[in-house]
Formats: C-alpha cells, structure tokens, sequence
C-alpha cells in the first residue's frame, strides 16, 4: 500500500558547493579532529572522501533489496543530528512510498518497542524509525533484560523489513547496527557566515564521518568517508515540513517535560500501564497475590524478571484498592 507523496525524489535538488562552507565545532573538536587526521591514515583517507553518494545509494540499494538498515548517530547536542536523520527517514519512507511522519520518531527504545507492538501492520511494514537522543541511564529494574527484548525485536523486525536510527551525543548506542554515523559540525557559509541579527548563517547540511560497523571491530568501526546531509527544512516542501516540525516540536517538549518533572523513568511507567491492562482482567483480579504473579509471569512471558512481576502485582494491588488510577 503507497501513499500519495507531497514531493518527488527525483526532482529534489540540493545545490550544494562545499567551497563556499565551513562546518561549525568548537575548538576542542578541532584539536581532536586534526589529531585523527595527521595520525591516523585511514581516518584522514576517508575524512577527504565525499561518500554522500554512495550513503544515499545505499537506501535506494536496501528498498529495492526489500532488506533494513540499521544505524547508530553520534555527536554533540544541537549540531543537526536529528534533523540530518529525518532527512534520511524521509527518503528511506518515500522509496517505499510511503511518507515519514511524526509517529515514527521516538524518545527512547522502550517507546520503539511499543510501537512496534501496537502500531498496525502497514505502518510498520518497510518503515523507519528514529530513536532521538537514546537514553543510556536505563538501570532500573529489569533494564538488562529489557535490552535483551529490543535485541530480540529488532532481530524479529528483519521480516517486516523495519529500518531504524539510534541517535545517542556520546556513544554508540546500537552496537547491532550496520553503520555508525557521527556528525562533525553543521554548515556555515563562507562568504555570509553571520545573518543581519548576528546569528550564524547556516548553510542547511550536516557533515558525517560513516563508519562500518560489520566485521571484528563493532566497537569503533572503520572510517569510510564523508556524508554531507542536508536538513529536511531545505529539501522537502514547505507546507509538508511545517507541519512535520510543529508534531516533532511537540513530541520533543513533552519529553522535556517530562524530564524535568521527573516522570522519564520509562521502565517504571512501562509497568504501571501493564498493571493497568491486568487490573481490567477480572481472571487475573479474581487470584491472591501469589497465584496472581503466577498468572501475569505466564502472561508476560520470559522477558521479564520476578522483581518486575512482583513490581506489577503490586501495582496491581494499588489499583485495586483506589490508591492508583486505574486509567492514565
């Protein structure tokens, strides 16, 4: 099932002279940079070879293969991750005709898990979702095995043919990815660098270095070259990305505030809303606390460890005598 898309791929245009650009990073980066540079052969090799065409054959490459690619981001906060990586679920979305919204950017793996679980079939067949800002202080309980369950997903998921993006500012956060892309600066221009307001004039792309991930060093990987990413705001029609941006704006703020109101554990709220499920499952309510653990085990199945299912019976209990909401 194909969407009617607001755009063309073939007839997108990015005019982009790389001469009239320079890419923003402080000066520290810089030192590190030339230092990898003047040491390092491969990294120097690949940091002078444009690979944005072969990046973005790649794409085409997998949708016509029908097989998911898997890619971890990195680099510092407000240097264009997210929106370089829209740009590219925009396009993987479009080559299957159908079009990248909102719905498949999440804040945090275990929010990429319900929706795989509870998005319908052909939203989530050939899509591709985004994981911004991956959360890696998930050490509440349970949380090991629960990175076992998004392994497991993410392996299940090659038959539906889902593609994704991890992005994490220090790390690489999904070591089961093909390839690692880690941003060094957004675009500036040279002739114009400052706007009449003395903001910085951008240019509207985001340089990558692209590492290969496949083989012995997953760790790191291997340097392959430079991918320039224009941002999704200076490729795709206004009147599309307007409204992408306002829905993305707003999923973004409801993380903040949720962060600072203390509520991001998302583990904890994962199950408090399946205590809520087993409270309306009168089989369930009719046990005694420990046959009730039985039943929700079972449920549940292996992924989850007796602490959490007694965390939920509990919850469970709490519901029943009033002193949580049944509903959210």
């Amino acid at each position: 099932m194909t969407t009617q898309l607001p755009f063309n791929l073939e007839d997108l245009q990015f005019d982009l002279d790389l001469n009239n650009i320079e890419f923003e990073i402080d000066a520290i980066q810089n030192e590190i940079l030339q230092f990898y540079i003047q040491t390092d052969l491969r990294f120097r090799r690949a940091f002078y070879t444009n690979f944005t065409t072969q990046f973005f054959q790649l794409l085409r490459d997998k949708a016509r293969l029908k097989q998911p690619v898997t890619f971890s981001c990195t680099g510092q906060t407000r240097s264009g991750k997210s929106t370089s990586m829209i740009t590219v679920g925009i396009i993987h979305s479009a080559l299957y005709g159908k079009l990248f919204t909102a719905d498949y950017i999440c804040g945090n793996s275990m929010e990429y898990l319900e929706k795989l679980r509870d998005l319908p079939e052909e939203m989530t067949r050939n899509s591709f979702f985004i994981v911004d800002e991956e959360k890696q202080n998930m050490m509440g309980i349970g949380s090991f095995s629960k990175k076992l369950k998004l392994t497991d997903v993410q392996n299940i998921t090659a038959v539906y043919n889902v593609s994704s993006v991890m992005i994490c500012p220090n790390k690489i956060s999904a070591p089961d990815s093909l390839y690692s892309l880690r941003c060094f600066g957004k675009g500036i221009f040279k002739d114009k660098p400052t706007l009449p307001d003395g903001s910085p004039n951008y240019a509207g792309v985001c340089r990558f270095l692209l590492y290969n991930l496949q083989g012995g060093d997953r760790v790191n990987g291997h340097p392959l070259g430079m991918v320039y990413i224009p941002q999704y705001t200076k490729l795709f029609p206004e009147f599309y990305t307007t409204k992408l941006t306002s829905d993305y704006m707003a999923k973004k703020t409801e993380w903040v505030n949720s962060e600072l109101k203390g509520q991001d554990d998302v583990l904890a709220e994962m199950r408090l809303k399946i205590a809520r499920n087993f409270a309306k499952d009168e089989k369930c309510m009719g046990l005694k606390k420990r046959e009730r653990a039985s039943y929700c085990s079972v449920k549940l199945g292996s992924g989850y460890t007796s602490t959490e299912i007694l965390d939920i019976v509990n919850l469970t209990c709490l519901i029943e005598k009033g002193l949580l909401d049944e509903e959210e």
